[in-house]
């Protein structure tokens, strides 16, 4: 899960005509706060916190890899995290939206 949800964007010629979509007075240069969720780019390398969501440990990632870890899985796990739950025999079980982790028989 992301931990900020705020973040400082400075503008160039690159990303001013998306975010010129969702603040329409910003100009080049400018640096303005933007919700990471709703309107920060997918492929961006801005640094973003995160938190596993299985063994709540905080790291600093791109948003691009956030982006990468999150398609493959609705919750963000760290690697060694995930690797660990598969290696001991679990697998996930999607049930209405709620993720849950189980032994195989």
């Amino acid at each position: 899960m992301i931990v900020d949800k705020l973040i400082k964007v400075k503008i160039n010629k690159k990303n001013i005509n998306h975010y010129i979509k969702f603040y329409p007075d910003v100009k080049l240069k400018d640096i303005i706060d933007i919700d990471i969720e709703k309107h920060l780019l997918k492929g961006s390398n801005q640094k973003i916190n995160v938190k596993c969501d299985i063994c709540e440990i905080s790291r600093l990632i791109n948003f691009q890899s956030y982006n990468r870890n999150i398609n493959s899985c609705p919750e963000y796990t760290i690697y060694s995290e995930s690797q660990i739950m598969l290696s001991n025999g679990y697998y996930r079980i999607y049930d209405s939206g709620n993720t849950k982790w189980n032994l195989k028989l």
